[in-house]
Protein backbone atom coordinates (compact mmCIF):
# COMPACT_ATOMS: atom_id res chain seq x y z
CA UNK A 1 0.00 0.00 0.00
CA UNK A 2 1.18 3.78 -0.87
CA UNK A 3 1.57 4.88 2.62
CA UNK A 4 1.32 8.86 1.09
CA UNK A 5 -2.43 7.77 -0.92
CA UNK A 6 -3.36 4.87 1.49
CA UNK A 7 -4.04 3.13 -1.96
CA UNK A 8 -2.54 -0.21 -3.28
CA UNK A 9 -0.40 0.29 -5.97
CA UNK A 10 -1.20 -0.68 -9.82
CA UNK A 11 -0.59 -4.45 -10.65
CA UNK A 12 2.58 -4.96 -12.53
CA UNK A 13 1.83 -6.71 -16.53
CA UNK A 14 3.18 -9.73 -15.09
CA UNK A 15 0.39 -9.79 -11.95
CA UNK A 16 -2.41 -8.47 -14.36
CA UNK A 17 -1.60 -11.60 -16.74
CA UNK A 18 -1.66 -14.07 -13.66
CA UNK A 19 -5.35 -12.60 -12.87
CA UNK A 20 -6.36 -12.61 -15.84
CA UNK A 21 -5.91 -16.00 -16.29
CA UNK A 22 -6.71 -16.96 -13.44
CA UNK A 23 -10.17 -15.15 -13.94
CA UNK A 24 -10.31 -17.57 -17.18
CA UNK A 25 -9.74 -20.51 -15.40
CA UNK A 26 -12.25 -19.77 -12.80
CA UNK A 27 -15.09 -18.77 -15.05
CA UNK A 28 -14.50 -22.04 -17.64
CA UNK A 29 -14.33 -24.80 -14.29
CA UNK A 30 -17.26 -23.04 -13.36
CA UNK A 31 -19.38 -22.99 -16.55
CA UNK A 32 -18.51 -26.63 -17.07
CA UNK A 33 -18.98 -28.20 -13.81
CA UNK A 34 -22.48 -26.41 -13.79
CA UNK A 35 -23.20 -27.98 -16.74
CA UNK A 36 -22.07 -31.28 -16.52
CA UNK A 37 -21.21 -32.21 -13.21
CA UNK A 38 -17.68 -32.60 -11.89
CA UNK A 39 -17.23 -36.00 -12.07
CA UNK A 40 -17.87 -35.98 -16.13
CA UNK A 41 -15.47 -32.68 -16.81
CA UNK A 42 -11.56 -32.73 -16.73
CA UNK A 43 -8.83 -30.89 -16.13
CA UNK A 44 -7.93 -30.57 -19.79
CA UNK A 45 -11.38 -29.59 -20.91
CA UNK A 46 -11.02 -26.53 -18.45
CA UNK A 47 -7.80 -25.77 -19.91
CA UNK A 48 -9.21 -25.62 -23.19
CA UNK A 49 -12.14 -23.54 -22.23
CA UNK A 50 -9.76 -20.92 -20.41
CA UNK A 51 -7.75 -20.62 -23.04
CA UNK A 52 -4.48 -21.82 -20.98
CA UNK A 53 -2.23 -24.79 -21.16
CA UNK A 54 -2.71 -27.78 -19.15
CA UNK A 55 0.53 -26.87 -17.34
CA UNK A 56 -0.73 -23.61 -16.65
CA UNK A 57 -3.51 -24.46 -15.17
CA UNK A 58 -2.00 -26.42 -12.63
CA UNK A 59 0.39 -23.59 -11.49
CA UNK A 60 -2.97 -22.32 -10.45
CA UNK A 61 -4.96 -25.35 -8.87
CA UNK A 62 -3.43 -28.57 -7.84
CA UNK A 63 -6.36 -31.24 -9.30
CA UNK A 64 -9.66 -31.00 -10.29
CA UNK A 65 -11.18 -31.44 -6.31
CA UNK A 66 -9.24 -27.69 -6.07
CA UNK A 67 -11.19 -26.80 -9.16
CA UNK A 68 -14.30 -27.65 -7.33
CA UNK A 69 -13.04 -25.85 -4.62
CA UNK A 70 -12.36 -23.20 -5.66
CA UNK A 71 -15.29 -22.49 -7.64
CA UNK A 72 -17.81 -23.72 -4.90
CA UNK A 73 -15.86 -21.47 -2.00
CA UNK A 74 -16.75 -18.33 -3.52
CA UNK A 75 -20.53 -19.27 -3.97
CA UNK A 76 -20.66 -21.23 -0.29
CA UNK A 77 -19.18 -18.14 1.31
CA UNK A 78 -21.51 -15.53 0.07
CA UNK A 79 -24.65 -18.16 0.83
CA UNK A 80 -23.19 -18.18 4.67
CA UNK A 81 -22.70 -14.05 4.07
CA UNK A 82 -26.68 -14.05 3.24
CA UNK A 83 -28.03 -16.24 5.94
CA UNK A 84 -25.96 -14.06 8.59
CA UNK A 85 -27.34 -11.24 7.07
CA UNK A 86 -30.82 -13.03 6.66
CA UNK A 87 -30.81 -14.28 10.66
CA UNK A 88 -30.84 -10.67 12.03
CA UNK A 89 -33.93 -10.46 11.29
CA UNK A 90 -35.49 -13.02 13.09
CA UNK A 91 -36.29 -13.78 16.44
CA UNK A 92 -35.93 -17.09 18.68
CA UNK A 93 -33.53 -19.88 17.85
CA UNK A 94 -35.82 -21.97 15.33
CA UNK A 95 -36.29 -18.90 13.10
CA UNK A 96 -33.10 -17.80 13.18
CA UNK A 97 -31.31 -21.01 12.40
CA UNK A 98 -32.89 -21.65 9.53
CA UNK A 99 -32.69 -18.37 8.34
CA UNK A 100 -28.98 -18.98 8.49
CA UNK A 101 -28.94 -22.52 6.53
CA UNK A 102 -31.38 -21.97 3.96
CA UNK A 103 -29.15 -20.11 2.00
CA UNK A 104 -26.19 -22.87 2.74
CA UNK A 105 -28.21 -25.39 1.67
CA UNK A 106 -29.98 -23.72 -1.31
CA UNK A 107 -26.17 -23.16 -2.65
CA UNK A 108 -25.17 -26.98 -2.33
CA UNK A 109 -28.41 -27.97 -3.91
CA UNK A 110 -28.14 -26.16 -7.29
CA UNK A 111 -26.18 -29.41 -8.35
CA UNK A 112 -26.37 -32.01 -6.18
CA UNK A 113 -23.68 -33.94 -7.29
CA UNK A 114 -21.20 -31.14 -6.83
CA UNK A 115 -22.72 -30.23 -3.49
CA UNK A 116 -22.33 -33.58 -2.09
CA UNK A 117 -18.56 -33.88 -4.05
CA UNK A 118 -17.71 -30.27 -1.98
CA UNK A 119 -18.80 -31.63 1.13
CA UNK A 120 -16.62 -34.64 0.75
CA UNK A 121 -13.55 -32.67 -0.22
CA UNK A 122 -13.84 -30.16 2.45
CA UNK A 123 -14.32 -33.16 5.20
CA UNK A 124 -11.55 -35.65 3.40
CA UNK A 125 -9.66 -33.33 0.95
CA UNK A 126 -5.91 -33.09 0.77
CA UNK A 127 -5.08 -30.51 3.94
CA UNK A 128 -2.37 -28.74 2.13
CA UNK A 129 -4.50 -27.69 -0.79
CA UNK A 130 -4.66 -23.98 -0.12
CA UNK A 131 -8.56 -23.89 -1.44
CA UNK A 132 -9.29 -26.26 0.77
CA UNK A 133 -7.87 -24.48 3.92
CA UNK A 134 -10.64 -21.61 2.57
CA UNK A 135 -13.34 -24.24 2.64
CA UNK A 136 -12.18 -24.99 6.14
CA UNK A 137 -12.75 -21.44 7.22
CA UNK A 138 -15.78 -20.87 5.56
CA UNK A 139 -16.89 -23.89 7.87
CA UNK A 140 -15.39 -22.36 10.60
CA UNK A 141 -17.14 -19.25 9.74
CA UNK A 142 -20.97 -20.87 9.37
CA UNK A 143 -19.90 -22.55 12.86
CA UNK A 144 -19.34 -19.78 14.75
CA UNK A 145 -22.67 -17.87 13.36
CA UNK A 146 -24.40 -20.81 14.51
CA UNK A 147 -22.30 -20.98 18.11
CA UNK A 148 -23.41 -16.92 18.56
CA UNK A 149 -27.47 -17.63 17.68
CA UNK A 150 -27.10 -20.61 20.13
CA UNK A 151 -25.38 -17.78 23.04
CA UNK A 152 -27.74 -15.54 21.72
CA UNK A 153 -31.57 -17.33 22.14
CA UNK A 154 -30.31 -19.16 25.34
CA UNK A 155 -30.21 -22.61 23.80
CA UNK A 156 -26.41 -22.88 25.36
CA UNK A 157 -24.22 -21.15 27.64
CA UNK A 158 -20.55 -19.47 26.04
CA UNK A 159 -18.74 -22.55 27.78
CA UNK A 160 -21.21 -25.18 25.74
CA UNK A 161 -22.01 -22.97 23.05
CA UNK A 162 -18.79 -24.69 20.88
CA UNK A 163 -20.34 -28.38 21.27
CA UNK A 164 -23.92 -27.52 20.24
CA UNK A 165 -22.60 -25.74 17.27
CA UNK A 166 -20.89 -28.87 16.22
CA UNK A 167 -23.96 -31.06 16.61
CA UNK A 168 -25.79 -28.67 14.55
CA UNK A 169 -23.45 -28.72 11.84
CA UNK A 170 -23.17 -32.48 11.77
CA UNK A 171 -26.83 -32.28 11.37
CA UNK A 172 -26.57 -30.10 8.69
CA UNK A 173 -24.06 -32.31 6.87
CA UNK A 174 -25.56 -35.54 7.44
CA UNK A 175 -29.21 -34.22 5.88
CA UNK A 176 -27.18 -32.59 3.17
CA UNK A 177 -24.67 -35.60 2.15
CA UNK A 178 -27.28 -38.36 3.05
CA UNK A 179 -27.29 -40.62 -0.28
CA UNK A 180 -30.79 -41.76 0.40
CA UNK A 181 -31.57 -38.15 -0.01
CA UNK A 182 -29.37 -37.16 -2.58
CA UNK A 183 -31.68 -35.92 -4.66
CA UNK A 184 -33.81 -33.96 -2.18
CA UNK A 185 -35.20 -30.50 -2.99
CA UNK A 186 -33.72 -27.59 -0.33
CA UNK A 187 -37.17 -27.82 1.24
CA UNK A 188 -37.02 -31.45 1.97
CA UNK A 189 -33.43 -31.34 3.25
CA UNK A 190 -34.19 -28.08 5.50
CA UNK A 191 -37.16 -29.80 7.30
CA UNK A 192 -34.60 -33.00 7.95
CA UNK A 193 -32.63 -30.87 9.62
CA UNK A 194 -35.73 -29.09 11.67
CA UNK A 195 -36.85 -32.80 12.54
CA UNK A 196 -33.16 -33.45 13.52
CA UNK A 197 -32.81 -30.47 15.72
CA UNK A 198 -35.87 -30.68 17.60
CA UNK A 199 -34.95 -33.61 19.03
CA UNK A 200 -31.49 -31.86 20.49
CA UNK A 201 -32.67 -28.38 21.55
CA UNK A 202 -36.19 -27.96 23.78
CA UNK A 203 -36.49 -24.37 22.75
CA UNK A 204 -36.78 -25.66 19.18
CA UNK A 205 -40.42 -24.07 18.65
Amino acid sequence: MDETTGENPPLGRRERNKLEKLTRIHRAAAELIDAHGIAAVTTQQVAEQADVAAGTLFQYVASKSELLLMVLNQRFAEAVAVGWADQGGEVGLRPRLTALLQPVVACNRQQTENGRAYLLEVAFGDPAERHRAEATAIVDELTSHVEQVLIDTGAASADDAHDSARVVFAVFYYALSDTAGARSEPASVMADIDRQLATHFPEWT
